[in-house]
């Protein structure tokens, strides 16, 4: 798995239900489900939102092996989650392993399985509305559900455009890590031997993809003088976005899913 091949911040570009709906319609049910995730409690629950991804998947045209195989590169924060509960939680000893002081208990077990999956849930909802939301819908659905804090001077539009884009350059700088990782390799690096050749080598990347970063933004600047942008300007859009009546029956059946899912685990299983 290479860095290019990590999708945070890629558009995968097709033809869906879940590709057509609002951008609002799909960043609200976003906030509705990862709510979801981080509040219950139960492993039903997180099975049944888990089956919720796999729908959407479905609907939204990619495959499924596909985008699981572009999760790999995350596996690392889910093992340290896993491992970190499974040495410090104390409860109910499963196995103990003499002369290093260390029990494998119940509660760890669960509680590194449990939290692990509930990283994954978030990391794959939040993957699957990059995917099919382009950083132009994103820009414009965030800018229109926010316009109404532009009464309190909040600049809403300047958010959104660096929202768009610090994600149209997350993909960019994936791409020149890599392009500079293959150019240390070609000059003799051993970037690729061993996890302590790895981190020594580190600062032999970091440091060009910083000046990459920043001559790109730097060209940005003057791209963006160079047109015209008018920073005090009121914005007009060449589209516009429209709730249809999918977008409104997707809405409220996330609503009504996530309301149901917070309500059974505090007062059935709380």
């Amino acid at each position: 798995m290479t860095l290019k091949n990590i999708i945070l911040g890629k558009y995968y570009n097709t033809d869906s239900f879940v590709h057509n709906l609002d951008p609002r319609t799909k960043f609200l049910s976003l906030i509705m489900v990862l709510l979801a995730v981080t509040t219950v409690n139960n492993f039903y629950f997180l099975g049944g939102l888990l089956l919720l991804l796999f729908f959407a998947i479905l609907l939204s045209n990619i495959s499924i092996g596909y985008f699981l195989r572009q999760l790999i590169p995350f596996l690392w924060i889910i093992l340290i989650t896993f491992f970190i509960h499974i040495i410090f939680t104390d409860g109910r000893i499963l196995i103990q392993i003499p002369g290093v002081n260390f029990s494998l208990t119940y509660e760890g077990l669960y509680n590194g399985i449990f939290y692990g999956f509930r990283i994954i849930l978030l990391l794959a909802f939040s993957s699957l509305f990059m995917l099919t939301t382009s950083p132009v819908d994103i820009t414009d659905g965030m800018e229109v559900l926010f316009k109404p804090l532009k009464k309190l001077k909040i600049p809403v539009d300047k958010f959104a455009l660096i929202v768009s884009i610090s994600l149209r350059f997350i993909p960019t700088i994936f791409e020149e890590a890599e392009r500079i990782k293959k150019a240390q390799i070609a000059r003799g690096a051993e970037i690729e031997k061993g996890i302590v050749k790895r981190i020594q080598n580190v600062t032999s990347m970091i440091i060009p993809v910083f000046v990459s970063v920043f001559r790109r933004a730097d060209d940005l600047a003057v791209a963006l003088e160079a047109r015209g942008y008018p920073p005090k300007c009121e914005r007009t859009y060449y589209r516009s976005i429209n709730f249809k009546i999918s977008d409104f029956y997707v809405l409220s059946f996330v609503f009504l899913l996530t309301l149901s899912f917070l309500f059974f685990d505090k007062y059935l299983f709380g």
